[in-house]
């Protein structure tokens, strides 16, 4: 099993047993002693602004639930940071760990140029890169859709969205009165926008499955603009 590294173990707020294989190839998760397959893992990602920029890496489980074409999903980590710069570094640590697809935000020329700077220089002290690619939906800054898909995935007796319990999500998500959904943004609210954004990919884009092969978990970066 792997180590965690210092600044990770700080990260996870989760009771959820996270590890890795020595191949780094496979995620699985032990809750309420039950060992589940994890396949898709995405992150999520809202820039700072009005508030601290907010990242999320989420797990898509293995297999549809029983009976179902629903995948469970399971938050593995946030992350909070005004610098922007920091937030990148941690996201990019996990993406790494985690070994994340891809995070997924919105499309912001200022963030985007700032990232392209960051990249450079990670270039030049030869150190991997770090990309955030167009969440559904996500163009205008408003996060009415994101929010309909967590409030699906959170309806009490058909839950399919688990882990929130230990991060200030619950919280962040109780300050959206229904009067406020249509209006709400991602400055206003970054870690549901962060959590949304993962969530929407993985619920927008499902793992594809094809006769006699093998499940493909690729999402298919040419259907979102990457940056």
């Amino acid at each position: 099993m792997s180590v965690w590294p210092v600044d990770l173990v700080r990260a996870v707020r989760l009771k959820t047993v996270i590890c890795l294989n020595m191949g780094g190839s496979m995620v699985v998760i032990q809750q309420a002693g039950k060992k589940i397959d994890i396949g898709r893992i995405i992150g999520g990602i809202a820039w700072p602004g009005e508030k601290p920029g907010f990242a999320v890496v989420v797990g898509e489980e293995l297999f549809p639930a029983i009976g179902s074409k629903t995948y469970h999903c399971h938050l593995f980590t946030t992350v909070e940071e005004q610098d922007k710069g920091r937030l990148i570094e941690k996201c990019a640590e996990l993406a790494a760990y985690f070994k994340v697809i891809g995070f997924y935000g919105r499309y912001d020329k200022t963030n985007m140029r700032y990232l392209d700077q960051w990249n450079r220089i990670s270039r030049e002290r030869r150190l991997p890169g770090f990309f955030v690619y167009n969440a559904p939906y996500s163009e205008s800054g408003l996060i009415e859709y994101h929010i309909n898909i967590l409030q699906d995935r959170l309806r009490i007796g058909q839950k399919t969205l688990h882990g929130l319990e230990n991060s200030k999500l619950p919280g962040c998500l109780n300050e959206i009165q229904p009067d406020m959904i249509p209006t709400a943004t991602d400055s206003q609210f970054p870690a549901v926008a962060a959590l949304g954004y993962a969530v929407s990919l993985l619920t927008e884009y499902p793992p594809q499955i094809e006769e006699d092969e093998d499940f493909n978990f690729s999402v298919g970066r040419d259907s979102v603009t990457g940056y």
